[in-house]
């Protein structure tokens, strides 16, 4: 048996006006999760996309009824929660290729004061086990993903320099 890829496109969609086939009280999370939810889409904006199936004009949401509802609560609150969000989120996730990145860019400019991506986004090295990556946020990373060292971005110092050989 083939299988087949079943995704007919990835685009920015109208999260407001999303019907959910899940009933009201359906899988709903504790108060800790929640709050872990919440804070989540706060700290690193919207990273996950929905799951969504649509039906002429109706867009039913399959997956992301939780976060919807944390969104809805955001606004309330006078955050503003846009495409610009999502896209950034989307735009930082690992495998994306330039192109894609070129095309998040130019949309993201729409709200300058939004989150931006930076134009180039540059390779590390780590001087330990000389691994090299490319960063998933702007920080500069804590340690290196491969060897888990704090110290990847200090060169060695090169202790055969300071030998005299002697002949």
């Amino acid at each position: 048996m083939k299988i087949t890829d079943k995704i007919i496109k990835s685009d920015l969609i109208p999260w407001r006006n999303m019907k959910f086939l899940q009933p009201d009280g359906f899988k709903d999370l504790t108060k800790e999760s929640y709050a872990k939810l919440r804070q989540s889409i706060l700290n690193n904006h919207f990273l996950e996309s929905f799951k969504v199936w649509q039906d002429k004009k109706i867009i039913y949401c399959l997956d992301g009824y939780h976060r919807v509802k944390v969104l809805h609560e955001l606004v309330r609150e006078g955050h503003a929660i846009t495409g610009a969000s999502i896209v950034l989120g989307w735009a930082m996730q690992k495998g994306r290729t330039a192109e894609e990145k070129h095309i998040a860019r130019q949309y993201l400019r729409q709200w300058p004061d939004g989150p931006q991506l930076s134009e180039e986004i540059e390779q590390l090295y780590c001087h330990r086990c000389k691994n090299t990556w490319y960063p998933r946020t702007p920080e500069k990373p804590k340690v290196c993903p491969a060897c888990k060292s704090p110290y990847w971005d200090i060169p060695r110092k090169n202790k055969q320099e300071d030998i005299i050989t002697i002949i």
